[in-house]
């Protein structure tokens, strides 16, 4: 498999092209696409407006060099969660494992996929096509081959690995996405360690059961 060197954002304070992709991620993710503006990017990471251009060119590309990292690190997360385990089971927990550690580290990822969303999936061909189909080892073949694995060797009863893929996803990312809507709901605090500790364990129960059990 070959390895992505890039993977993430950066802290590096002194760095301003790391300040700039960390105060884009931010206003993305808050703001969206179209609703943020190159001007109050370069502000709130404490440079001017044409530095933001020489390092990226235009706002697409600001846009592409932002999302790109984290969904990769997203990626290399569960690559490794994958290559790292021996059967079905085993590698469930590892994944889910993944996901939440991921979100954990960037909860706003999934709002900003969500405004992805709401624009109609604008710039998925761009962002996410050279990483997600390049080959069959990448994240979603190798997810649907796992599955596959599984009910191949009778360890997992369902017909779709592609069904068993999105519902482990939806059951991850739904308390990053809707966190406030859950915050405002149950007497439960989403930012909770604690809560996040006790949603990674039901998921992996509910996946595991459901699943296995007949």
């Amino acid at each position: 498999m070959k390895k992505r060197e890039t993977t993430g954002l950066i802290s590096d304070a002194s760095d301003p092209r790391s300040r700039i992709l960390n105060a884009a991620f931010k206003t993305f993710a808050e703001k969206g696409f179209d609703g943020s503006r190159t001007r109050e990017i370069a502000a709130s990471a404490g440079v001017n407006l044409a530095m933001v251009h020489y390092y990226f060119g235009s706002k697409e590309e600001l846009y592409v060099k932002t999302v790109q990292p984290v969904f990769i690190e997203l990626l290399d997360r569960l690559e490794s969660a994958v290559n790292e385990c021996s059967e079905p089971v085993e590698c469930l927990s590892s994944i889910v494992d993944g996901y939440f550690d991921f979100l954990s580290k960037n909860p706003d990822f999934p709002r900003l996929m969500m405004w992805e969303q709401v624009s109609g999936g604008r710039y998925l061909e761009k962002i996410f096509k050279p990483i997600l189909f390049a080959d069959e080892s990448r994240t979603p073949a190798r997810l649907t081959q796992l599955f596959q694995q599984g009910i191949d060797s009778k360890v997992f009863i369902i017909d779709s690995p592609v069904q068993a893929v999105i519902s482990m996803v939806a059951l991850c990312v739904f308390p990053f996405a809707a966190r406030h809507m859950l915050n405002f709901t149950f007497p439960v605090s989403v930012n909770d360690q604690d809560f996040l500790e006790e949603r990674r364990q039901h998921v992996k129960e509910l996946l595991i059961q459901g699943l296995t059990s007949r």
